[in-house]
């Protein structure tokens, strides 16, 4: 009945984490159903209610309970472990949790300066190289550089967008030490951490017509060097922009600079 299936999740406003496998359907569907999200007549995508995961207390450490129970905003699961995922919160806080088994320190990650702070964390993604790093940003325009085996960050950056909200933020496919920001004033960044990791090398102002979402693509497979941004538009135009072949082509020993560049830091 079922081909080829992966599982994604959802947060709901009760604070429970839901797991959907999505599955694609040898056969198309004629007559649709309510019930099942994603299924329309003659669809073959469906996605089935798996489980749920109450994010209760034990995802949070007794003293930011005593501020209340923080919001959750956005979730992420390691890219190389799905049992391991982590939240953003409203307050700046990362927590850290897993679908089965014991629980891993650390249980949280928090920002350099404050443990807490009134910033929301906007937007979470892992590296997608064999590295367990994720990049944070934050509704006060700050990212952060975490690894998966320390509560502080690797690295932390405060005043790259002037303060503007951090809307969207993606690794390279092709780079282990590129990555792109969007802020809410529609400017995109581009970092190079194998240039400088103290500033991005360049940054795009886009108007007038704003720039809401940013998605990075690449074929590192295929050794082609192509990279690219697909950006969602305020008219509701998706605009591409490729890259430059220089900075899409990965470097000699990139990789190795990468994790030498977060242990000299650690």
């Amino acid at each position: 009945m079922f081909g080829l299936s992966f599982q994604v999740a959802s947060l709901d406003e009760s604070g429970h984490m839901i797991l959907w496998v999505v599955v694609e359907l040898r056969r198309a569907d004629l007559a649709g159903s309510q019930s099942d999200l994603g299924l329309i007549p003659g669809g073959k995508v469906k996605l089935i209610h798996s489980s749920s995961i109450h994010l209760s207390d034990r995802f949070f450490h007794k003293d930011v309970l005593l501020l209340g129970s923080p919001q959750t905003l956005n979730i992420k699961f390691l890219p190389r472990d799905f049992n391991h995922f982590v939240i953003g919160t409203d307050i700046g806080l990362i927590t850290h949790g897993t679908r089965y088994g014991l629980m891993e320190p650390p249980l949280q990650y928090t920002s350099l300066h404050s443990k807490l702070r009134p910033a929301q964390v906007t937007a979470i993604d892992f590296s997608p190289f064999a590295v367990a790093a994720f990049l944070a940003g934050c509704s006060d325009g700050s990212v952060r550089l975490h690894t998966m085996s320390t509560e502080f960050p690797a690295m932390e950056w405060n005043d790259s967008t002037n303060g503007r909200s951090v809307t969207a933020l993606q690794w390279s496919f092709t780079r282990p030490t590129v990555f792109f920001v969007l802020d809410a004033a529609s400017s995109i960044y581009i970092w190079d951490l194998s240039q400088n990791n103290l500033h991005p090398i360049a940054k795009e102002s886009i108007t007038p017509d704003h720039v809401l979402s940013m998605s990075v693509f690449g074929e590192p497979e295929k050794n082609s060097h192509v990279m690219g941004l697909a950006l969602g538009k305020s008219s509701g135009k998706v605009e591409i922009q490729y890259i430059k072949k220089k900075l899409a082509k990965i470097q000699p020993q990139e990789l190795e600079t990468f994790h030498l560049l977060l242990h000299e830091i650690l």
